[in-house]
């Protein structure tokens, strides 16, 4: 089923264009991955998304019938609780321990048993051991995967993670990349920007590849990593893979 429809997403700062028309379709359980060089829009389009960003024109269709118009429509708290988050550089509070992170929202929102839907979601990261230390006193993949476990905890039907592992090291990075594909397992439906190419074709149903704002291609991890049809996209690639 589709989940998400967007249609002619656009979004400029000042004179400059960072978005132009970005359209496609995101199904129930799938997994989409979006690639591309810095400077592309890529981070411009999740928090379009996820309105820490207000897109000046387009459209976004959620279960095919819940339409919001960035040109018309000003209230936004329901579609934006149907997305979760993970950003680049985690965003915990320090003062607070994981596992209060992870309950924070879950108690603002009046949740029940935040405690312990808070500590099944840390287990299921594999940081249940890790539930009363401070951010500090984690590593960065730890700290990360801590961040998923507190975008999951409002039950979003779409998370998307904007570059989840630029910020670690190798070691690390592999640590967030099994955590995305357990979630991949469970058939959560995810975007997930990353310059992990290899990871990108593993988990993903589709891919689109951007540059310059644009949406230059897209389709299957096979079609677009393996057998680019645009020449953009093939110079990209032979860029980051060598």
């Amino acid at each position: 089923m589709e989940l998400l429809k967007v249609e002619n997403l656009s979004k400029a700062f000042a004179n400059t264009e960072i978005l132009k028309g970005i359209s496609f379709d995101l199904k129930q359980g799938e997994t989409i991955s979006i690639i591309g060089s810095s400077g592309s829009g890529k981070t411009t389009l999740l928090r379009c998304l996820t309105f820490l960003e207000r897109a000046d024109k387009g459209k976004m269709i959620l279960n095919q019938n819940q339409v919001y118009d960035f040109e018309k429509d000003t209230s936004y708290e329901t579609i934006r609780k149907q997305f979760g988050l993970v950003f680049q550089q985690f965003h915990l509070f320090p003062q607070y321990t994981a596992l209060e992170n992870v309950c924070l929202a879950l108690k603002l929102n009046g949740a029940q048993e935040a405690e312990e839907k808070g500590m099944r979601l840390l287990e299921e990261m594999g940081l249940k051991e890790k539930a009363d230390f401070y951010p500090y006193q984690l590593s960065g993949g730890q700290q990360q995967r801590v961040a998923i476990a507190r975008a999951l905890a409002l039950e979003p039907e779409i998370l998307c993670f904007d570059e989840p592992t630029s910020a670690l090291d190798p070691e690390l990075t592999q640590e967030v990349l099994r955590a995305l594909k357990n979630l991949r397992a469970q058939n959560k439906t995810m975007m997930i920007v990353t310059h992990e190419i290899a990871f990108a074709r593993n988990i993903s149903d589709q891919v689109l590849f951007m540059d310059e704002g644009r949406i230059v291609e897209k389709g299957s991890a096979e079609e677009v990593i393996d057998h680019p049809k645009e020449e953009r996209t093939k110079a990209f690639l032979r860029h980051m893979i060598g």
